[in-house]
């Protein structure tokens, strides 16, 4: 029953905005955060073990203008 449920347009559109609006928050709370991104971005480098020009900052900028969506 509940796989037909989400088989309907009108779910599958409320579902997928639901889930645009946690991911959003998420994101926001997480840039929000003072250290959060650079710590990220130190972590990355160490993994991969090569070194990035994109900062925290940039990060911030795109997502807040809706170039990272």
């Amino acid at each position: 029953m509940a796989i037909q449920e989400y088989r309907v347009p009108w779910m599958r559109q409320t579902m997928e905005d639901m889930m645009k609006a946690v991911q959003e928050r998420i994101m926001t709370s997480m840039i929000d955060r003072p250290g959060f991104l650079e710590e990220r971005i130190n972590e990355m480098k160490a993994e991969e073990g090569r070194e990035t020009n994109v900062t925290a900052d940039d990060l911030r900028h795109c997502f807040r203008t809706g170039q990272i969506v």
